[in-house]
């Protein structure tokens, strides 16, 4: 299969960019924490970013998180190889699952009760999903809600995903601060992604891989320069988190 590039447009960030915060809630740890990725001294992660192959992946649900009952209908993902997003080298797969799908989640993915006749089962699905994923960084936006219901099925499956994992909010977080929006829609609009509709089944990766490569020079301008950079200041950023939302 041939190789496709995907170009965006990725101008400087917008400095005047404004927004209302959101009010801070309660939540639990397990809702936005990941577990810790120690780095090492390995060939891999004293690897540059800019040579690291990414595969930014986004799940949709039936409606709120694992840990809530929720359930997956999809998994989406595309390649990084040396910040060249590589649309050929997508990955989508709807689920079946006996759940409805809420309300609340149909506007954000599309994905109705009436799914196409080629879906698939979860366990075939997460060993197709884990053979793409190969050694690859994994990229999402709010991580931990993606990896918990990736986690949740590992034993079911047979599969395990313990790639080094990058979350795009909290690079976000670090760059600009907790004050704007860290959402991925404002992320996106921050950095000048433009183009692609999030809420299809394919868009939210894409726009997660573009955020991704958007952001290696900033990070390297503040001398976070290889994977073991990312892991140490995921794991600073997900303590104070932690911290700090935790009631």
């Amino acid at each position: 299969d041939g190789l496709a590039r995907l170009r965006l447009p990725l101008p400087p960030a917008r400095e005047t960019f404004e927004v209302t915060a959101r009010p801070t809630r309660a939540v639990k740890a397990a809702d936005i924490a990941m577990p810790r990725q120690e780095p090492d001294n390995s060939e891999f992660h004293s690897c540059p970013l800019a040579d690291l192959t990414f595969v930014a992946f986004s799940i949709e649900s039936t409606g709120g998180k694992s840990t809530d009952g929720g359930d997956i209908v999809a998994v989406a993902a595309v390649r990084i190889v040396g910040c060249r997003i590589l649309v050929g080298e997508s990955f989508l797969a709807l689920f079946n699952t006996e759940l409805a799908i809420s309300l609340e989640a149909l506007p954000r993915h599309g994905i109705t009760d009436k799914r196409p006749r080629e879906c698939r089962d979860v366990v075939e699905v997460l060993h197709r999903f884990h053979s793409f994923v190969g050694s690859a960084v994994l990229v999402a936006h709010d991580a931990a809600f993606d990896l918990n219901f990736l986690r949740s099925r590992e034993r079911a499956c047979g599969v395990r995903f313990d790639n080094p994992v990058f979350d795009t909010m909290l690079l976000s977080h670090h760059l600009r601060g907790r004050t704007g929006d860290n959402s991925l829609d404002g992320l996106a609009r921050r950095l000048g992604i433009d183009g692609i509709d999030r809420h299809t089944e394919l868009g939210e990766s894409l726009i997660i891989a573009a955020a991704m490569v958007a952001m290696i020079e900033p990070l390297r301008e503040r001398g976070i320069i290889t994977l073991a950079d990312v892991l140490r200041l995921s794991n600073s950023r997900l303590e104070n988190h932690v911290k700090e939302r935790l009631p």
